[in-house]
């Protein structure tokens, strides 16, 4: 479990923001911060493995 948690966080470090979930269940979504502002992008999926796949910029 340990080596595939690293495997996640080298790969979020990658793709930059942060992932997460707002309800149990539900959605992933990535959050950045840039010059300030903070921004959060829905990534319409419940899949953790898809959800850190998908690029936003």
């Amino acid at each position: 479990m340990k080596k595939e948690q690293k495997r996640i966080s080298k790969r979020m470090k990658e793709l930059r923001g942060k992932l997460r979930k707002k309800a149990k269940g539900g959605n992933y979504y990535r959050l950045t911060i840039t010059n300030g502002v903070r921004k959060e992008f829905a990534l319409k999926t419940t899949d953790e493995a898809e959800a850190i796949q998908i690029k936003i910029f």
